[in-house]
Protein backbone atom coordinates (compact mmCIF):
# COMPACT_ATOMS: atom_id res chain seq x y z
CA UNK A 1 0.00 0.00 0.00
CA UNK A 2 2.74 2.47 0.97
CA UNK A 3 4.75 1.33 -2.04
CA UNK A 4 2.02 2.53 -4.36
CA UNK A 5 0.71 -0.88 -5.43
CA UNK A 6 -2.66 -0.45 -3.71
CA UNK A 7 -5.15 2.38 -3.60
CA UNK A 8 -8.40 2.67 -1.71
CA UNK A 9 -11.65 4.57 -1.66
CA UNK A 10 -11.84 4.35 2.12
CA UNK A 11 -9.27 3.22 4.69
CA UNK A 12 -10.44 2.98 8.31
CA UNK A 13 -8.05 3.02 11.27
CA UNK A 14 -9.90 2.08 14.46
CA UNK A 15 -8.39 1.87 17.97
CA UNK A 16 -4.78 1.79 16.75
CA UNK A 17 -2.35 1.86 19.70
CA UNK A 18 1.20 2.70 18.60
CA UNK A 19 4.28 3.28 20.76
CA UNK A 20 7.94 3.75 19.85
CA UNK A 21 10.97 4.61 21.98
CA UNK A 22 13.59 7.20 21.19
CA UNK A 23 16.22 4.48 21.54
CA UNK A 24 14.60 2.43 18.77
CA UNK A 25 14.43 5.53 16.55
CA UNK A 26 18.11 6.23 17.25
CA UNK A 27 18.96 2.68 16.16
CA UNK A 28 16.97 3.05 12.94
CA UNK A 29 18.61 6.39 12.18
CA UNK A 30 22.08 5.01 12.90
CA UNK A 31 21.54 2.08 10.51
CA UNK A 32 20.29 4.39 7.76
CA UNK A 33 23.24 6.71 8.34
CA UNK A 34 25.71 3.86 7.75
CA UNK A 35 23.99 2.56 4.58
CA UNK A 36 22.82 5.84 3.03
CA UNK A 37 23.37 6.32 -0.70
CA UNK A 38 21.85 8.58 -3.34
CA UNK A 39 18.38 9.98 -2.74
CA UNK A 40 15.62 8.57 -4.97
CA UNK A 41 14.83 10.74 -7.97
CA UNK A 42 11.89 13.05 -7.56
CA UNK A 43 11.72 12.82 -3.76
CA UNK A 44 13.30 16.02 -2.48
CA UNK A 45 11.87 16.79 0.98
CA UNK A 46 9.11 19.38 0.82
CA UNK A 47 9.31 22.54 2.89
CA UNK A 48 6.45 24.55 4.42
CA UNK A 49 5.83 28.14 3.37
CA UNK A 50 8.65 30.58 4.19
CA UNK A 51 10.98 28.48 6.33
CA UNK A 52 14.26 29.97 7.49
CA UNK A 53 16.75 28.73 4.89
CA UNK A 54 19.56 30.83 6.33
CA UNK A 55 19.77 32.23 9.85
CA UNK A 56 22.28 34.99 10.55
CA UNK A 57 22.28 36.47 14.01
CA UNK A 58 23.83 39.50 15.62
CA UNK A 59 24.05 40.26 19.33
CA UNK A 60 20.57 41.68 19.26
CA UNK A 61 19.09 38.44 17.96
CA UNK A 62 18.01 39.55 14.47
CA UNK A 63 17.79 37.16 11.54
CA UNK A 64 17.48 37.05 7.79
CA UNK A 65 14.83 34.79 6.30
CA UNK A 66 14.14 33.19 2.95
CA UNK A 67 11.60 30.60 1.92
CA UNK A 68 10.51 27.90 -0.50
CA UNK A 69 6.89 26.98 -1.03
CA UNK A 70 5.90 23.29 -0.60
CA UNK A 71 4.81 23.36 -4.24
CA UNK A 72 8.20 24.62 -5.36
CA UNK A 73 10.69 22.19 -3.77
CA UNK A 74 14.41 22.61 -4.25
CA UNK A 75 15.98 21.04 -7.37
CA UNK A 76 16.27 17.28 -7.56
CA UNK A 77 19.59 15.53 -7.07
CA UNK A 78 21.98 14.48 -4.38
CA UNK A 79 21.41 16.12 -1.04
CA UNK A 80 23.58 15.46 1.98
CA UNK A 81 21.71 13.88 4.87
CA UNK A 82 18.55 13.17 2.86
CA UNK A 83 19.44 9.95 1.04
CA UNK A 84 18.21 6.43 1.57
CA UNK A 85 19.24 3.07 0.27
CA UNK A 86 15.91 1.35 -0.08
CA UNK A 87 13.77 1.84 -3.17
CA UNK A 88 10.33 2.18 -1.60
CA UNK A 89 8.46 1.84 -4.88
CA UNK A 90 7.09 4.06 -7.64
CA UNK A 91 5.76 7.55 -7.09
CA UNK A 92 2.37 7.55 -5.34
CA UNK A 93 0.63 9.84 -7.84
CA UNK A 94 -2.64 8.27 -9.03
CA UNK A 95 -5.09 9.76 -11.51
CA UNK A 96 -6.71 12.99 -10.34
CA UNK A 97 -10.18 11.52 -10.75
CA UNK A 98 -9.49 8.83 -8.13
CA UNK A 99 -10.38 9.94 -4.59
CA UNK A 100 -9.68 8.23 -1.28
CA UNK A 101 -10.34 8.94 2.38
CA UNK A 102 -8.54 7.87 5.55
CA UNK A 103 -10.83 7.63 8.57
CA UNK A 104 -9.24 7.56 12.05
CA UNK A 105 -11.14 6.65 15.20
CA UNK A 106 -10.13 6.45 18.86
CA UNK A 107 -6.41 5.92 18.21
CA UNK A 108 -3.29 6.73 20.22
CA UNK A 109 0.40 7.44 19.56
CA UNK A 110 3.20 7.65 22.14
CA UNK A 111 6.91 8.51 21.83
CA UNK A 112 8.90 7.73 24.98
CA UNK A 113 12.40 7.12 26.34
CA UNK A 114 13.55 3.85 27.91
CA UNK A 115 16.50 5.51 29.68
CA UNK A 116 14.57 8.63 30.80
CA UNK A 117 11.17 7.44 32.10
CA UNK A 118 9.92 10.98 32.81
CA UNK A 119 10.05 11.86 29.10
CA UNK A 120 7.13 10.99 26.82
CA UNK A 121 5.00 12.64 24.14
CA UNK A 122 1.52 11.21 23.78
CA UNK A 123 -1.52 11.85 21.59
CA UNK A 124 -4.76 10.29 22.83
CA UNK A 125 -8.15 10.10 21.19
CA UNK A 126 -7.02 10.68 17.59
CA UNK A 127 -10.06 11.01 15.32
CA UNK A 128 -10.88 12.55 11.97
CA UNK A 129 -10.92 12.18 8.19
CA UNK A 130 -8.11 12.87 5.74
CA UNK A 131 -8.64 13.29 1.99
CA UNK A 132 -6.14 11.46 -0.23
CA UNK A 133 -5.80 11.83 -4.02
CA UNK A 134 -8.25 13.46 -6.39
CA UNK A 135 -9.20 17.13 -6.53
CA UNK A 136 -8.85 19.75 -3.81
CA UNK A 137 -10.66 18.75 -0.62
CA UNK A 138 -10.48 19.46 3.11
CA UNK A 139 -10.43 17.32 6.24
CA UNK A 140 -9.66 17.50 9.94
CA UNK A 141 -7.90 15.49 12.65
CA UNK A 142 -8.86 16.02 16.29
CA UNK A 143 -6.81 15.13 19.38
CA UNK A 144 -8.64 14.53 22.66
CA UNK A 145 -5.47 15.17 24.69
CA UNK A 146 -1.80 15.90 24.11
CA UNK A 147 0.63 15.16 26.96
CA UNK A 148 4.28 16.01 27.48
CA UNK A 149 5.62 13.88 30.31
CA UNK A 150 3.37 13.40 33.31
CA UNK A 151 2.96 17.12 34.13
CA UNK A 152 1.84 18.92 30.96
CA UNK A 153 -1.38 18.18 29.15
CA UNK A 154 -3.63 20.03 26.71
CA UNK A 155 -7.08 18.91 25.61
CA UNK A 156 -9.27 19.44 22.58
CA UNK A 157 -6.79 20.19 19.74
CA UNK A 158 -7.91 20.27 16.09
CA UNK A 159 -5.88 20.36 12.86
CA UNK A 160 -7.65 21.18 9.56
CA UNK A 161 -5.99 19.65 6.46
CA UNK A 162 -6.18 20.50 2.77
CA UNK A 163 -5.47 18.09 -0.10
CA UNK A 164 -4.29 19.85 -3.24
CA UNK A 165 -1.87 19.00 -6.07
CA UNK A 166 -0.69 15.76 -4.40
CA UNK A 167 0.07 17.57 -1.11
CA UNK A 168 -1.63 17.05 2.25
CA UNK A 169 -1.17 20.34 4.09
CA UNK A 170 -1.83 22.23 7.30
CA UNK A 171 -1.62 25.95 6.57
CA UNK A 172 -0.72 28.53 9.23
CA UNK A 173 -2.85 26.81 11.86
CA UNK A 174 -2.94 28.79 15.16
CA UNK A 175 -2.53 26.71 18.29
CA UNK A 176 -2.54 27.48 22.01
CA UNK A 177 -0.15 25.12 23.78
CA UNK A 178 0.97 25.36 27.44
CA UNK A 179 0.17 29.07 27.55
CA UNK A 180 2.02 29.94 24.31
CA UNK A 181 0.53 31.00 20.96
CA UNK A 182 1.94 28.88 18.12
CA UNK A 183 1.38 28.65 14.38
CA UNK A 184 1.92 25.35 12.52
CA UNK A 185 2.46 24.76 8.79
CA UNK A 186 3.11 21.28 7.39
CA UNK A 187 3.13 19.55 4.00
CA UNK A 188 3.28 15.83 3.14
CA UNK A 189 3.69 14.76 -0.49
CA UNK A 190 2.54 11.34 -1.66
CA UNK A 191 5.60 10.44 -3.67
CA UNK A 192 8.54 8.07 -3.27
CA UNK A 193 9.90 8.17 0.30
CA UNK A 194 6.97 10.29 1.57
CA UNK A 195 8.83 13.64 1.93
CA UNK A 196 7.46 15.90 4.64
CA UNK A 197 8.16 19.40 5.92
CA UNK A 198 6.99 20.96 9.20
CA UNK A 199 7.36 24.52 10.43
CA UNK A 200 6.41 25.81 13.90
CA UNK A 201 6.34 29.57 14.52
CA UNK A 202 6.19 31.28 17.88
CA UNK A 203 5.13 34.88 17.13
CA UNK A 204 6.55 37.69 19.24
CA UNK A 205 4.86 37.46 22.64
CA UNK A 206 5.42 37.48 26.37
CA UNK A 207 6.13 34.08 27.88
CA UNK A 208 3.66 33.96 30.75
CA UNK A 209 4.34 30.93 32.97
CA UNK A 210 2.00 31.99 35.76
CA UNK A 211 -0.77 29.54 34.64
CA UNK A 212 1.72 26.72 35.27
CA UNK A 213 3.07 27.96 38.61
CA UNK A 214 -0.25 28.76 40.25
CA UNK A 215 0.99 28.46 43.83
CA UNK A 216 4.29 30.36 43.55
CA UNK A 217 6.39 32.71 41.48
CA UNK A 218 7.74 31.21 38.21
CA UNK A 219 11.55 30.81 38.15
CA UNK A 220 11.83 32.76 34.88
CA UNK A 221 10.01 35.58 33.09
CA UNK A 222 10.50 36.65 29.46
CA UNK A 223 9.24 40.00 28.17
CA UNK A 224 9.46 39.13 24.45
CA UNK A 225 10.16 35.84 22.73
CA UNK A 226 9.83 34.65 19.14
CA UNK A 227 10.94 31.47 17.43
CA UNK A 228 10.84 29.53 14.17
CA UNK A 229 11.61 25.81 13.87
CA UNK A 230 11.76 23.80 10.64
CA UNK A 231 11.99 20.01 10.21
CA UNK A 232 12.06 18.10 6.92
CA UNK A 233 12.93 14.64 5.67
CA UNK A 234 11.47 11.35 4.44
CA UNK A 235 9.04 9.33 6.53
CA UNK A 236 10.45 6.28 4.76
CA UNK A 237 13.92 7.07 6.13
CA UNK A 238 14.05 8.51 9.67
CA UNK A 239 17.79 9.14 9.32
CA UNK A 240 17.16 11.66 6.56
CA UNK A 241 15.55 14.30 8.79
CA UNK A 242 17.25 17.68 9.05
CA UNK A 243 16.10 20.93 10.58
CA UNK A 244 16.95 24.06 12.46
CA UNK A 245 15.45 26.29 15.12
CA UNK A 246 16.11 29.96 15.77
CA UNK A 247 14.83 31.71 18.89
CA UNK A 248 15.38 35.27 20.07
CA UNK A 249 14.19 36.94 23.25
CA UNK A 250 14.39 40.13 25.28
CA UNK A 251 14.06 40.94 28.97
CA UNK A 252 14.81 37.47 30.31
CA UNK A 253 14.90 37.36 34.12
CA UNK A 254 15.91 34.35 36.22
CA UNK A 255 14.29 34.64 39.65
CA UNK A 256 16.53 33.01 42.23
CA UNK A 257 14.25 30.82 44.34
CA UNK A 258 17.01 30.26 46.91
CA UNK A 259 17.92 33.81 47.96
CA UNK A 260 15.22 35.89 46.23
CA UNK A 261 17.62 37.69 43.88
CA UNK A 262 17.28 38.17 40.12
CA UNK A 263 19.65 37.65 37.20
CA UNK A 264 18.62 39.74 34.19
CA UNK A 265 19.52 39.47 30.52
CA UNK A 266 18.52 42.25 28.11
CA UNK A 267 18.57 40.07 25.01
CA UNK A 268 19.55 36.66 23.71
CA UNK A 269 19.26 34.15 20.90
CA UNK A 270 19.68 30.45 20.16
CA UNK A 271 20.44 28.72 16.86
CA UNK A 272 20.15 24.90 16.86
CA UNK A 273 20.82 22.63 13.87
CA UNK A 274 19.51 19.06 13.43
CA UNK A 275 21.05 16.53 11.03
CA UNK A 276 21.07 12.77 10.56
CA UNK A 277 24.12 12.49 12.83
CA UNK A 278 22.74 14.50 15.75
CA UNK A 279 22.02 17.99 17.00
CA UNK A 280 24.33 21.03 17.18
CA UNK A 281 23.75 24.07 19.38
CA UNK A 282 25.63 26.38 17.04
CA UNK A 283 25.22 29.57 19.04
CA UNK A 284 23.34 30.27 22.27
CA UNK A 285 23.81 33.61 24.01
CA UNK A 286 22.25 35.62 26.82
CA UNK A 287 23.50 39.20 27.29
CA UNK A 288 22.94 41.43 30.31
CA UNK A 289 24.56 44.37 32.10
CA UNK A 290 26.11 42.28 34.90
CA UNK A 291 26.19 38.77 33.37
CA UNK A 292 26.47 37.13 29.96
CA UNK A 293 26.30 33.44 29.03
CA UNK A 294 27.64 32.09 25.71
CA UNK A 295 27.38 28.44 24.70
CA UNK A 296 27.86 25.98 21.87
CA UNK A 297 27.85 22.18 21.80
CA UNK A 298 26.62 19.01 20.13
CA UNK A 299 24.99 15.63 20.80
CA UNK A 300 25.24 12.68 18.41
CA UNK A 301 22.86 9.83 17.68
CA UNK A 302 25.42 7.51 19.27
CA UNK A 303 25.11 9.23 22.66
CA UNK A 304 28.22 11.40 22.56
CA UNK A 305 27.83 14.99 23.75
CA UNK A 306 30.03 17.98 24.55
CA UNK A 307 29.52 21.68 25.19
CA UNK A 308 31.39 24.75 26.37
CA UNK A 309 29.63 27.42 28.42
CA UNK A 310 31.39 30.77 28.94
CA UNK A 311 30.10 32.88 31.83
CA UNK A 312 31.17 36.55 31.76
CA UNK A 313 30.35 38.66 34.83
CA UNK A 314 31.28 41.82 36.69
CA UNK A 315 33.79 41.19 39.51
CA UNK A 316 31.06 41.48 42.12
CA UNK A 317 28.77 39.01 40.37
CA UNK A 318 31.67 36.62 39.70
CA UNK A 319 32.45 36.54 43.42
CA UNK A 320 28.79 35.87 44.20
CA UNK A 321 28.65 32.95 41.73
CA UNK A 322 31.84 31.46 43.16
CA UNK A 323 30.57 31.61 46.76
CA UNK A 324 27.25 30.07 45.80
CA UNK A 325 28.92 27.08 44.14
CA UNK A 326 31.33 26.54 47.04
CA UNK A 327 28.45 26.68 49.56
CA UNK A 328 26.94 23.62 47.92
CA UNK A 329 30.07 21.52 48.50
CA UNK A 330 33.75 22.10 49.36
CA UNK A 331 34.51 19.73 46.48
CA UNK A 332 33.25 22.31 43.94
CA UNK A 333 35.05 25.36 42.58
CA UNK A 334 34.09 28.16 40.16
CA UNK A 335 37.11 30.43 39.98
CA UNK A 336 36.89 33.23 37.41
CA UNK A 337 39.74 34.76 35.39
CA UNK A 338 40.20 38.42 34.35
CA UNK A 339 38.98 39.32 30.86
CA UNK A 340 40.70 41.92 28.68
CA UNK A 341 38.77 44.71 30.36
CA UNK A 342 39.21 45.09 34.14
CA UNK A 343 35.47 45.30 34.79
CA UNK A 344 34.74 41.77 33.52
CA UNK A 345 35.81 38.26 34.55
CA UNK A 346 35.06 34.96 32.85
CA UNK A 347 34.95 31.21 33.41
CA UNK A 348 34.67 28.48 30.75
CA UNK A 349 32.70 25.42 31.90
CA UNK A 350 33.11 22.24 29.85
CA UNK A 351 30.41 19.58 29.71
CA UNK A 352 30.95 16.08 28.24
CA UNK A 353 29.30 12.68 28.16
CA UNK A 354 31.52 10.24 30.06
CA UNK A 355 30.61 6.59 30.60
CA UNK A 356 26.97 7.30 29.81
CA UNK A 357 26.64 10.34 32.12
CA UNK A 358 26.88 14.06 31.55
CA UNK A 359 29.81 15.49 33.52
CA UNK A 360 31.18 19.01 34.04
CA UNK A 361 34.57 20.38 35.14
CA UNK A 362 33.75 22.49 38.20
CA UNK A 363 35.23 20.13 40.77
CA UNK A 364 38.29 21.15 42.79
CA UNK A 365 41.31 21.13 40.49
CA UNK A 366 38.98 20.99 37.46
CA UNK A 367 37.81 17.51 38.43
CA UNK A 368 34.71 16.27 36.60
CA UNK A 369 31.45 16.06 38.56
CA UNK A 370 27.91 14.89 37.59
CA UNK A 371 26.21 17.66 35.61
CA UNK A 372 22.50 17.25 36.43
CA UNK A 373 22.78 16.66 40.17
CA UNK A 374 25.28 19.50 40.65
CA UNK A 375 23.20 22.01 38.68
CA UNK A 376 20.07 21.06 40.62
CA UNK A 377 21.92 21.61 43.89
CA UNK A 378 23.36 24.96 42.82
CA UNK A 379 20.13 26.41 41.43
CA UNK A 380 17.86 24.79 44.01
CA UNK A 381 15.40 21.92 43.74
CA UNK A 382 12.41 24.30 43.66
CA UNK A 383 13.61 25.69 40.34
CA UNK A 384 13.14 22.26 38.76
CA UNK A 385 9.95 21.36 40.60
CA UNK A 386 7.48 22.00 37.78
CA UNK A 387 3.84 21.59 38.81
CA UNK A 388 1.31 19.69 36.77
CA UNK A 389 -0.59 21.53 34.04
CA UNK A 390 -3.83 19.78 33.17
Amino acid sequence: MVGGKKRWDRLEVDELNSEISIEVLKGIMARHQKTATVAPSGSTPVEPDSPVTEAKTDQGGTKEEGGISPRDPSPEGKEEGTSMKEDVGPDLIPDDDFEGTVVIRNSRFRLYSESLPEFSVEFKGLEGELPIWGGERSGEVRVASFSLGSRFSEKGLAFPFIWKDHFLEVRNQPLKLFGLDLEITAALRLTRGLPIGVQVDLPDQQADLSPIYLDRKPPVSIGHIRSRSVLRGYLGNPGSFTGHSFTSFQDFVFHDLLDGGDTSFDRGSALVILSGSGIVAEDIRMIGDEDAVLMNGFATIGGEAAATVRVVSSPGRAGSHRKRVERVSPLLSLDFEPLITPDREYRDIRIESREGRLMMDIGRGDEWVPFLSVVRSILGEKTFDIPSLR
